[in-house]
C-alpha cells in the first residue's frame, strides 16, 4: 500500500469531484454526511477549493498538510507532492512524507527519533531512517493510509472511536468500532492492517474497499466491497440491491437528487452558475443560474442561506431575507445587503396584502370597513397611509382614513414632513396630556396647541400643557391656580399673588385696582397703597384715596394725584372730606361742584365747619368774614364788605365816614378812633397810656440799651464815692435821664437821692 492512493478518483477518501485526472473538489466528511436514495439525506457542505491547479490543492491542505515544492531537497515536515490526500473530518493529512526518515504520525510528517515508538517499516522491521511511510504501527496506534494514528487522539478518534488507554498499550490495529463514514476491515487484525476503511475509498487495503461517492456504508462480511447506504455531496443514490449506487451529479450541480440540470439542490462555486434557484415542484430541487440571471427575474433575488450557500431566492422567502407575501422586489444596495430584509418590495401578492410605507413588508390590508381608503399598512389590518383626499386618523389603537374636514372633536390635523395625519389632542408625543380640544401650533404644525383641557385643568398660555386650575372663568393657567388669561368677557386680576377673573367694571370698583390697557387688558393693583382708584401704575396717578389710614386726601387732579395727610395739602389748598367722592385737597379758589372754595382766593384756612379766605389775588381782598374776595381799591384798607366798601383799615389807620383810611398820628399806634391824635390800641410791645403808646418794659425813657448801660455805670460810681465834682451832662434830657437811673440804682442806699 505504501500509504498512497489515487486522488484523481472521485469518491475517494479525499476527492469528492475529479476532472481530467485532477481533484477539483475535496470531500469533507462528517458524522451524518451524504445522500440517501433520492436525496433524502444530505450532509453538511464544508469549505472547498475552486482551483484545480496544484497551487489550489496545496492551499486547501495548508492547514494540516504542506506538499513539497522541491522533491530533490524537501523541507522537514513537507509531504510528497500529491500525497496530501488523506481526508479525515474536515482536514487533509499526508500519506507519504517528502523527506526520507520522516513518516506520517497522526497525519503529520515526523522524524524517526520521534516516530520510532509509534511506527514500523513493516510488521517485523523497525524504522531504518530512510522510510517515508509506515508499514505497521506499534501498540497504542493503528495504521491508516501510510501513517500511524493514536487511539483516542484528536485525529485518530475520527477514524476509530476506541478510546486510548492511560498507558497507551492498546494493541496495534485492534479497533473495535469505526467512526461514521468508515467500515471495519474484515481482514484479520494486525499491526500492518488498517482497521477502518473509508466508505468512499475504492482502493481500501487491496482486498476490502468502499465505493465511489459513498458517504456511509455497511462493512462486507468478508474481503469484498462495502455496501453503500448514503452518498457524498456531488452524488445521488439509486437503489442497488440492499444498498445504493452513487452517481455523480450533472454539472453545475454541487448536490442533487437525480441526473439532470433541474435536479440540483445546490450549485458549484467554481461554476458561472453559482446560485441555486428552486423549481416549481415541492421536492426541493431546482436549477443553477448566474447572479445576473437571478437579478433579471423580478420575482427572485440573489442571496446566501444559513449555510452560506448561494441561492436565488423568491422575493417572498422571508427565511433568506426576503419579504413574506412579496411578489416582486429589487435588491438593496451592496451596503444594505446584510440587512433583513435584503430587498425592497414593489408588489405584494393579490391575497389582500399591501405594502407598508417603506416597502419592507406586506400586510393584510383590506380597503373596506374601518380601513376604507387605506393605501398601506404597518401590520395586518393596521393602516399607516391613506389614498389621496384622506388622512390617517389614530384613535388609540384604531386607525382609520378620514377627510381632513372630519378631523375635529378632540383631534387636530398634524403636518410632519408634508404628510398630514389626524391625531388626538391628548395623545403623546404630539398631543398635550389631558387636552380636550386643540389646534395645530403655529410654530410647529406637527404638534397640538391645547385650547381646553379635561376636568378642572386649564391650558397654559402657549397651549403646551394642561395645568390644575380651579379659578372661575379662567381660560389659561401657566402654573397651578395662577390664571394668565380669562374668558373673553373678563380680565385677570392679581391681588397679593392670587389671580381671579373679573369684568372691567368689577376691577374699577375694587378699591386699589385699575384696568390696565395693552395687548391684553388686566386688572392691576395701584402702586400707591393709599389709592382707592388710580389711572395707571406708578406714583402721582391716583384718582381717589382710601378712607382708612392717615393719607386719605387726594392731592392733584384725579388720575394724576397722590394721597397725603390733611396737613400736607399745602398753601393755596384746604382738605375737604367727602365720603362719597373721596377726600381731596381743594384749591382755595375752587367753586366748582361742591368744592366750597372762595373765588379768587389765594390762601385760606379751614376749620371743621368753616372756610375762611386769608388772601385774594390782586386787586381783590377777602371780606371781613373771609367768605368772599371783593374789589378793594381804598388806600390802606385791609378789608371791604363789598366792592370798594372799606370795612377795616390796615394797622395804624382809621376808617372815616367818607370811606377812606386816615393815618393815626400817635407813634406806635395800631388803631385810633374818631380822633387821629388819640390812640385806642398800640402795636405789640407798647402800652396805651393816656392816648399815647409807651414801651411795655421799665425803660420808659426811650433810651437805647447802650445809653442806659453808660448811665448805670456813672450812677454806681456816684453811689459808692462821695461826689467832689460834677459829671459832665451835655443837655437837659441827659441830666433828667441820669437822675432817673441813679435814683433807681441808689434806692435804699446811704448816698441819698440825686437832685436835679
Amino acid at each position: 500500500m505504501g500509504g498512497c492512493y489515487g486522488i484523481c478518483v472521485a469518491g475517494s477518501g479525499v476527492c469528492r469531484e475529479a476532472r481530467d485526472g485532477e481533484c477539483v473538489m475535496y470531500r469533507e466528511m462528517g458524522a451524518d454526511e451524504g445522500h440517501s436514495i433520492g436525496g433524502g439525506r444530505r450532509g453538511t457542505q464544508g469549505s472547498r477549493t475552486n482551483d484545480s491547479t496544484k497551487e489550489g490543492k496545496r492551499a486547501k491542505a495548508a492547514a494540516t498538510c504542506t506538499p513539497t515544492t522541491n522533491s530533490n531537497s524537501p523541507t522537514s515536515g513537507d509531504c510528497t507532492e500529491n500525497a496530501c490526500n488523506v481526508q479525515i473530518g474536515s482536514n487533509v493529512y499526508c500519506s507519504q512524507c517528502a523527506k526520507q526518515g520522516e513518516v506520517p504520525i497522526d497525519g503529520t510528517c515526523t522524524a524517526k527519533d520521534s516516530a520510532i515508538d509509534k511506527c514500523k517499516k513493516d510488521a517485523n522491521t523497525e524504522l531504518a531512517g530512510t522510510e517515508q511511510v509506515c508499514g505497521a504501527c506499534k501498540d497504542g496506534y493503528f495504521l491508516h493510509k501510510g501513517g500511524c494514528y493514536q487511539f483516542g487522539g484528536e485525529v485518530g478518534k475520527l477514524i476509530c472511536t476506541d478510546p486510548s488507554t492511560s498507558d497507551g498499550s492498546l494493541a496495534a490495529g485492534t479497533c473495535t468500532a469505526c467512526a461514521p463514514g468508515y467500515f471495519k476491515n474484515p481482514t484479520t487484525v494486525s499491526a500492518a492492517v488498517p482497521p477502518c476503511i473509508a466508505c468512499n475509498d475504492e482502493t481500501g487495503d487491496g482486498t476490502s474497499m468502499g465505493k465511489a461517492g459513498c458517504a456511509t456504508c455497511e462493512a462486507p462480511t468478508s474481503e469484498a466491497t462495502a455496501t453503500c447506504t448514503t452518498c457524498t455531496d456531488g452524488y445521488y443514490g439509486t437503489a442497488a440491491g440492499s444498498g445504493v449506487t452513487s452517481t455523480q451529479c450533472t454539472d453545475p450541480c454541487a448536490t442533487c437528487t437525480a441526473s439532470g440540470t433541474d435536479k440540483c439542490t445546490s450549485c458549484k462555486d467554481a461554476s458561472d452558475k453559482q446560485y441555486f434557484k428552486k423549481g416549481e415542484s415541492n421536492d426541493g430541487t431546482g436549477t443553477c443560474v448566474s447572479e445576473e440571471t437571478c437579478n433579471t427575474d423580478s420575482t427572485h433575488f440573489p442571496t446566501t442561506d444559513a449555510n452560506q450557500k448561494k441561492i436565488c431566492a423568491l422575493c417572498s422567502d422571508a427565511t433568506n431575507r426576503g419579504i413574506d407575501g412579496c411578489k416582486t422586489c429589487t435588491l438593496k444596495t451592496a451596503a444594505s445587503l446584510a440587512e433583513t430584509p435584503s430587498v425592497t418590495c414593489s408588489v405584494c401578492t393579490t391575497e389582500g396584502k399591501k405594502l407598508n410605507a417603506d416597502g419592507t413588508a406586506c400586510f393584510l390590508c383590506p380597503d373596506k370597513g374601518v380601513t376604507a381608503g387605506c393605501s398601506s399598512c404597518s401590520a395586518d389590518n393596521t393602516c399607516e397611509a391613506c389614498v389621496p383626499g384622506k388622512i390617517l386618523k389614530t384613535d388609540g389603537s384604531t386607525k382609520t382614513c378620514v377627510a381632513e374636514a372630519e378631523c375635529t372633536a378632540g383631534f387636530f390635523v398634524s403636518t410632519a414632513s408634508n404628510v398630514k395625519t389626524c391625531i388626538s389632542c391628548g395623545a403623546a408625543p404630539n398631543g398635550v396630556t389631558d387636552c380636550a380640544t386643540c389646534e395645530a401650533r403655529a410654530d410647529d404644525k406637527a404638534k397640538a396647541k391645547c385650547l381646553s383641557c379635561t376636568g378642572t385643568k386649564k391650558p397654559n398660555t402657549t397651549g403646551t400643557a394642561c395645568v390644575a386650575c380651579t379659578i372661575a372663568d379662567c381660560a389659561n393657567c401657566d402654573k397651578e391656580n395662577v390664571c394668565t388669561k380669562c374668558v373673553d368677557s373678563k380680565i385677570v386680576k392679581t391681588a397679593a399673588d392670587v389671580t381671579s377673573c373679573v369684568t372691567d367694571d368689577e376691577c374699577t370698583k375694587a378699591e386699589g385696582f385699575f384696568v390696565k390697557d395693552g395687548s391684553t387688558k388686566t386688572c392691576e393693583a395701584c402702586s400707591d397703597e393709599n389709592c382707592a382708584t388710580c389711572a395707571a401704575t406708578g406714583m402721582n396717578q391716583c384718582s381717589k384715596c382710601k378712607t382708612t389710614g392717615t393719607k386719605t386726601y387726594l392731592k392733584g387732579s384725579a388720575g394724576a394725584g397722590t394721597c397725603v395727610e390733611a396737613s400736607q395739602c399745602g398753601s393755596g389748598f384746604f382738605p375737604k372730606a367727602d365720603n362719597s367722592a373721596g377726600n381731596k385737597c381743594v384749591s382755595c379758589a375752587s367753586t366748582s361742584g361742591n368744592d366750597g372754595g372762595v373765588a379768587d382766593c389765594q390762601t385760606c384756612s379751614k376749620t371743621e365747619t368753616t372756610l375762611k379766605c386769608l388772601t385774594c389775588s390782586d386787586p381783590k381782598k377777602p371780606s371781613t368774614d373771609g367768605t368772599k374776595c371783593v374789589t378793594c381799591t381804598v388806600t390802606n384798607c385791609a378789608t371791604c364788605s363789598a366792592n370798594d366798601a372799606c370795612e377795616v383799615c390796615t394797622d395804624g389807620y382809621r376808617k372815616t365816614d367818607s370811606n377812606t383810611c386816615e393815618k393815626c398820628t400817635v407813634n406806635k399806634c395800631k388803631a385810633c378812633a374818631s380822633d387821629i391824635n388819640a390812640c385806642t390800641e398800640c402795636v405789640e410791645g407798647y402800652t396805651l397810656e393816656g392816648g399815647n403808646c409807651a414801651s411795655s418794659s421799665a425803660n420808659k425813657s426811650g433810651l437805647s440799651t447802650g445809653a442806659i448801660v453808660g448811665i448805670s455805670v456813672a450812677a454806681v460810681v456816684a453811689c459808692s464815692v462821695p461826689l467832689t465834682g460834677c459829671l459832665s451832662l451835655h443837655n437837659e434830657q441827659s441830666r433828667q435821664n441820669f437822675i432817673v437811673v441813679s435814683n433807681l440804682l441808689c434806692s435804699g442806699r446811704a448816698c441819698g437821692r440825686v437832685q436835679g
